[in-house]
Parts: C-alpha cells; sequence; structure tokens
C-alpha cells in the first residue's frame, strides 16, 4: 500500500504544477509583447536604408534633366582619340605611297654607294702606302743635306 500512497502523491504533485502553468498562461494570455530593443533596431535600420534608397531614387529623377556637353576627360578622350586616327591614317598614307617604290632604283642606290665606299677604302690605302714610303725619307737630311 506504501507504494500506491507514493504514485498518488506524486500524481497530486504533477497535477498542481500543471494547475499552476495553466494559471500562469491564463494571465499572460491577454499581454501583447508591444516592442523589444531588437524590434527598435530593426525599424531603425530599415527606415535608413528606406532614406537611402529615397535619396537614390530622387537623385535620379533630378538628374534626368541634366544635359551633360564637355567635361575635361571628354575632351581629352576626343584629343587622343584623333590623335590616333591621324596616326593609322599616317600609316595608311605610307603604305599607299611606298606601292610605286621602284625597287630597281633602290638597287641603282646601292650599287653607287658601293662604288662611293670602295673608292674610299682605294684613298685610305693610297694613303696608307704614301705614308709607309715616305717613313725612310728624313727630311732633315734632305733639308739640310
Amino acid at each position: 500500500m506504501a507504494d500506491w500512497m507514493f504514485y498518488m502523491n506524486k500524481n497530486k504533485e504533477k497535477e498542481a504544477i500543471k494547475a499552476k502553468e495553466r494559471e500562469e498562461r491564463a494571465k499572460l494570455k491577454n499581454v501583447t509583447i508591444t516592442e523589444t530593443a531588437e524590434t527598435s533596431v530593426r525599424k531603425e535600420q530599415h527606415e535608413r536604408e528606406k532614406g537611402w534608397k529615397e535619396t537614390g531614387r530622387s537623385t535620379k529623377n533630378d538628374l534626368k534633366n541634366i544635359l551633360i556637353t564637355d567635361t575635361a576627360e571628354t575632351d581629352i578622350r576626343k584629343a587622343q582619340f584623333q590623335q590616333e586616327k591621324d596616326w593609322k591614317e599616317t600609316g595608311r598614307a605610307t603604305k599607299s605611297d611606298l606601292k610605286n617604290v621602284n625597287m630597281a632604283t633602290a638597287v641603282i642606290e646601292t650599287e653607287i654607294r658601293k662604288e662611293q665606299h670602295e673608292r674610299e677604302k682605294a684613298w685610305k690605302e693610297t694613303n696608307k702606302a704614301t705614308k709607309k714610303s715616305n717613313e725612310d725619307v728624313n727630311m732633315a737630311k734632305a733639308a739640310f743635306g
């Protein structure tokens, strides 16, 4: 019988705990949570983001009517582009001018340069030979004899 009384007491304790929980729930049933620290922080962040987005939208709307004509950067880019265009055109013109070059003329010029070089070499050899032949001449003996 003692076991039976033990279990009866345990069941009564459980019932008391459950009754207390029910009572607490009934009290808290009508409580509404209005604002917590977390919700206020989130609300602030949301408002900040909304303001930032609105600023972006209004800036876009304000800038729709602006007409940008010339800036320093566009002027520099135009000048660079024109310079590049001129350089390319010069290359094209040079190529088209060189189409008419007569290579026979170039070969004749090369031959002329070779002849001039050979004449210069011969003249230098003559100078060397003259100096060598004049090494034996003693000017003191020739003059005072």
